[in-house]
Order: structure tokens, then sequence, then C-alpha cells
């Protein structure tokens, strides 16, 4: 599933698709709380889709890839995995806490 819109305002995004599923984000989110995937993949559609400010969290299991296209997050924890092909992965963008 692709998600095409941005998502903005205060909330956080919980990526639970099961084993096997993917969502791509391909707009410059702008929404305020944190991102978690539990299960399946977040995947990058785009450079930046996610905001500096987000704290992302990729649980066990799960997978996030960035998809060759550079990123910058406040904080990422986890024991997922990430696939960052030619992409580069910067931590501490604008890091409010």
């Amino acid at each position: 599933m692709t998600v095409a819109n941005l998502i903005s305002g205060a909330g956080t995004v919980t990526i639970n698709g099961g084993v096997g599923s993917m969502v791509t984000f391909s707009a410059a989110n702008t929404y305020t709380g944190a991102t978690t995937v539990s299960s399946g993949t977040l995947q990058n559609g785009a450079a930046g889709v996610l905001a500096d400010t987000n704290a992302v969290t990729v649980s066990a299991g799960a997978f996030y890839d960035l998809a060759n296209f550079n990123e910058t997050v406040a904080s990422i924890t986890g024991a997922g995995s990430i696939t960052l092909g030619s992409a580069t992965l910067s931590v501490g963008g604008t890091n409010a806490g």
C-alpha cells in the first residue's frame, strides 16, 4: 500500500501490517508523534518522508527500508532491520527530547 497523501498533525503512526506486508510513504509528512513499525515493512517512496522530529522504533521482525532515499529522524530504536541501499540515515535531526 502506498500512502501518497500528507500525514500531518499531532499523534503517532504505527505500521502493523503483518509479515510480508509493505507500506510506502511518498509524501513529506509533518505529523509530530513517533513512528513505530511493529510488523511488516515501512518503505520510503521519496527522500524526507518522515519529519526530522520523528522518533522511530522498528520492532523485532519488522523492517524499515529507505529504498535508496535519504532520511533524517530524531532517534531510532528497536531490534528490527533497517535497509539503507545507497541512502544515508541521519539520526538526531531536530531532537526535541
